[in-house]
């Protein structure tokens, strides 16, 4: 494990994930998953703790292409609408999603307030916002994930007899 300030890689938050966290980071585009795949899917790396982001591709509605936000969780609100919420994690920008589930979205005075509290919503500009997973299957192209280093397990082994020399009498390497 490293400090954010001794990372070698800086524009690619699956390395950065491994390199601030010694654990192994993975992506995949969210046009590979339905809908219902990828909620469930991300639902599965929230209750692991796992640290995730999501690549925009798309500038439109107070989305910035070409940001990493953070993926704070999934949830089926009181209405059973299922929607992510996001983090501007470059924080100096602050922007956030103008489109359906945005913090003055009027639909939110629909929602139970069990529901909002559970999400914690705020209607604040503070870079977090949330949107249906259809609007974010649109609007982002890749989810990266590292895993939880609590949770991870480390497991090490060495193939012997595949034409290595290591550990033979008499050659060195």
């Amino acid at each position: 494990m490293t400090n954010y300030h001794a990372l070698e890689v800086f524009d690619d938050p699956v390395e950065r994930g491994n390199q601030l966290l010694g654990a192994p980071s993975h992506w995949w585009f969210t046009s590979t998953y339905s809908e219902t795949n990828m909620y469930t899917l991300l639902g599965q790396y929230q209750v692991a703790g796992n640290i995730m982001t999501a690549y925009c591709n798309n500038s439109v509605t107070g989305l910035n292409a070409g940001f990493y936000y953070s993926i704070l969780g999934v949830f089926n609100l009181s209405n059973n609408v299922k929607v992510i919420k996001l983090r501007d994690q470059n924080g100096i920008y602050a922007t956030e999603w103008s489109g359906a589930y945005n913090d003055s979205d009027p639909i939110w005075s629909t929602i139970s307030t069990t529901s909002k509290t559970a999400v914690k919503y705020a209607r604040s500009n503070d870079g977090v916002f949330f949107m249906t997973i259809a609007d974010f299957k649109k609007n982002f192209q890749w989810v990266m994930y590292t895993f939880n280093p609590a949770t991870w397990k480390h497991a090490y082994w060495m193939a012997l007899g595949d034409g290595d020399t290591i550990g033979t009498p008499g050659v060195s390497s």
